[in-house]
């Protein structure tokens, strides 16, 4: 199955994006920005709803100093903290209601996730 998956919802382009999908070959798009959370059907090409979302994670790893204290369990007293922060593009789960305010929606999504 070939797939696009990250196209954006214009609705005075999606018919042509869709034709344009077909002529390629592709037999789905991942799409952010419709309507409605539900999987579309043009002909032989699958629509399937999607969010983009922007996430953030921290790590707190301890701090060993060397190899040495490491094998044998010793951190010292500092930690290390990274934070990690990127963007993701999530599928929604089909026929699924969410609400309008992105917050409660997201909130929805990650329970159902």
């Amino acid at each position: 199955m070939k797939i696009d998956f990250h196209a954006h919802y214009k609705k005075e382009e999606f018919d042509g994006l869709c034709r344009k999908a077909k002529q390629l070959g592709l037999d789905a798009l991942v799409m952010t920005g419709l309507e409605e959370n539900q999987d579309i059907k043009q002909g032989s090409l699958t629509i399937f709803p999607a969010q983009e979302v922007e996430w953030k994670a921290a790590l707190k790893t301890p701090d060993y100093g060397n190899l040495k204290n490491y094998f044998e369990g010793k951190p010292s007293l500092k930690d290390t903290t990274k934070v990690y922060q990127g963007k993701a593009l999530v599928i929604l789960p089909s026929s699924v209601p969410f609400q309008k305010q992105y917050d409660e929606r997201l909130f929805e999504l990650l329970t159902q996730i």
